[in-house]
């Protein structure tokens, strides 16, 4: 898990201990090595700790989907609210489409398949892995909702 506190040019990576090694395929799917894990992998609580810091009494995290959520409120993040992307995103093609009168709601896919449709440019981080890349695709599409909400949301006194 990949995380940033606004304004904070400082990424931190979590991994996760667990009490069985992960198998060759998820470590490859994750574009980690085996010494990644057992070097840098932390407890649940050590984990906590580091996201209590993070985001401290105000912060509101901002997600891709439901699922990292979760896993953080599992490792005890509690926030008055959060950001779920992929819920903003689909919530706003879902009201262009009846606006637009485009037909049924389809199924728009996955992180890549959105930003491809939606034309969201994102730069490939130096950092191998999908961690790193799927943390700067999370990045690219909050700040295109946010210049679309700056676009299409405010007054017209702008």
């Amino acid at each position: 898990m990949y995380l940033r506190r606004p304004g904070d040019e400082r990424i931190t990576r979590l991994l996760l201990k667990t009490e069985r090694q992960p198998p060759s395929r998820l470590l490859d799917h994750l574009a980690l090595s085996r010494s990644d894990f057992l070097t840098e992998s932390m407890s649940r609580e050590d984990a906590a700790q580091v996201l209590r810091s993070l985001f401290e009494s105000e912060g509101i995290p901002v997600v891709w989907n439901a699922s990292s959520l979760q896993i953080l409120n599992e490792l005890g993040l509690e926030t008055p609210a959060a950001l779920v992307l992929k819920g903003v995103y689909c919530d706003f093609r879902t009201y262009r489409a009846r606006r637009e009168r485009e037909g049924p709601v389809e199924n728009w896919g996955g992180m890549d398949d959105i930003l491809a449709a939606a034309g969201i440019p994102w730069q490939r981080p130096a950092h191998e892995g999908r961690g790193p890349a799927r943390f700067a695709q999370t990045e690219a599409i909050f700040g295109w909702i946010r210049q679309l909400a700056r676009d299409h949301c405010q007054g017209p006194d702008r």
